[in-house]
């Protein structure tokens, strides 16, 4: 059986060569201040900012000697429930007894006038989706849009 050890919200992740260690630029809180940047996308619910997050993740075999393999769901939460984002995981543990799985999101979806913490869940796939973490992002907005339509 599969079983979850720790997830993390990070910028960056470096894994050592030599002793196959990992590094983790972990990340609490985000603050958008100011202008909103010209690549961010707008649309009537909100906005698409640029911004690199990694979800880093460890898996393990529950028995070592007994190969695993399931699926796994990420989802952001915004802080009013609604889920904006997400990822499947394919979490296969038949050659290894241990695995660490990373999504990569190169911009997060921002509901408009939503600031406070955003979640991201994770959710294990047994008979039923069984959640396993539930990772906190505070995001502080602070944002001046051009244009015509104030937001």
């Amino acid at each position: 059986m599969i079983e979850h050890a720790w997830s993390v919200l990070c910028q960056k992740v470096i894994i050592d060569q030599e002793s196959n260690n990992i590094s983790l630029d972990v990340i609490e809180e985000i603050h958008l201040e100011g202008n909103l940047p010209p690549e961010a996308i707008r649309d009537s619910e909100g906005f698409l900012v640029p911004y690199q997050l990694i979800f880093a993740s460890l898996w393990y075999r529950n028995d070592p000697e007994i190969e695993s393999r399931g699926k796994a769901r990420l989802q952001l939460i915004s802080p009013n429930g609604k889920v904006i984002g997400g990822a499947e995981i394919d979490v296969d543990l038949t050659k290894n007894s241990r695995l660490r799985t990373k999504c990569k999101f190169n911009s997060l979806p921002i509901p408009k006038n939503q600031s406070g913490y955003f979640f991201f869940h994770l959710q294990v796939q047994e008979k039923e989706w069984k959640t396993v973490a539930k990772i906190p992002l505070e995001i502080k907005l602070s944002l001046v849009e051009s244009g015509d339509d104030k937001g």
